[in-house]
């Protein structure tokens, strides 16, 4: 189902604005991170709102490890190191934020846009716990009261329901994709400072 608004290539177009000469530069430090991001305003823009949010993370991830393996000695120097180890994102995250400065909205944004790609990621094995979750609040729901009628059964079952996490929605994708943006672009304005 395509939506006839493209906000993602409305972010795409606002993004390459942004970066104006730097796009080659970009393109050159981040390529998976602008690809991948390229692909997730595209997933957007056609109602894929999960693989939207997994693009993001993904773009977030990529870009991180990438920024790190480039060691700036000026604006056109600079070595090419590689981790020897796997890296967490948690490990990703703090070393990146050692040599770029952030805003606290976009940190807050790094790890949200993380959380929201790993409930995607990782739905069916959420499901069942919540699911389970459910049954055991539940049951001591019910244990704790006496004469329940089915309405009433209902009612909590219809409470518990709107208090768990669903699929994530259009809205959340899009904050995702605003600031997957200005995540991009930050690093991208940090790339030729010299590593101290």
């Amino acid at each position: 189902m395509a939506y006839r608004e493209n906000i993602g290539e409305l972010i795409w177009k606002d993004f390459h604005e942004t970066l104006k000469d730097r796009v080659s530069k970009a393109f050159f430090i981040l390529p998976e991170g602008y690809t991948l991001f390229r692909k997730a305003v595209e997933s957007f823009d056609v109602g894929a709102t999960e693989g939207a949010v997994l693009l993001c993370r993904a773009t977030i991830e990529s870009a991180f490890l990438l920024f790190l393996s480039i060691q700036w000695h000026s604006e056109s120097s600079f070595n090419i190191v590689f981790p020897t180890t796997e890296l967490t994102f948690k490990d990703l995250r703090d070393a990146v934020r050692k040599r770029v400065r952030f805003s606290e909205k976009e940190l807050t944004a790094i790890d949200r846009i993380r959380e929201d790609g790993n409930f995607v990621a990782h739905f069916a094995s959420r499901m069942i716990k919540q699911r389970n979750s459910r049954v055991e609040r539940f049951q001591k729901w019910e244990s704790n009261k006496n004469n329940v009628t089915d309405a009433d059964r209902i009612k909590a079952v219809n409470k518990l329901l709107k208090s768990e996490k669903s699929l994530v929605t259009r809205v959340d994708a899009l904050q995702d994709l605003r600031d997957t943006a200005s995540i991009l672009l930050t690093l991208g304005k940090a790339a030729g400072l010299p590593v101290v």
